[in-house]
């Protein structure tokens, strides 16, 4: 499969702002982060929404710490997204408005098995 950094793909298809990324890429999540850093520092994304995989990635226990190295670097803050049973059910039953209990992303956390972080750029804290 042919791959490209994501700013070089925007560029060429003349994106200058996108409101959301999904990143879901089975342990290759810096090397994406680090493909969209220029856009990262220019503020080209407004949230990236990143499910982390430690167990697939490199090196499993600094990943969260890089992570929160190039997001916190390019002026994001972090949100952890509950993604368990409790939030599941409250998606499927229709609760899913209610504000669910967030808490900021440090970059010395031990990662689960699938966390999912939100940065969200340029907000305060």
């Amino acid at each position: 499969v042919r791959t490209a950094p994501l700013d070089a793909v925007l560029d060429g298809i003349g994106v200058e702002e996108v409101d959301l990324v999904k990143i879901d890429v089975e342990g290759a999540e810096e090397l994406v982060l680090r493909g969209m850093g220029a856009g990262l520092r220019a503020g080209r994304y407004r949230r990236v929404l990143v499910e982390l995989h430690p167990a697939q990635h490199p090196g499993p226990a600094r990943l969260g710490q890089t992570v929160h190295a190039l997001m916190t670097g390019a002026g994001y803050r972090g949100e952890w997204i509950e993604t368990g049973p409790a939030a599941e059910r409250a998606a499927l039953y229709g609760r899913a408005h209610a504000a669910a209990p967030r808490r900021p992303v440090r970059g010395d956390e031990p990662l689960g098995a699938w966390p999912h972080q939100l940065w969200i750029r340029g907000e305060a804290a």
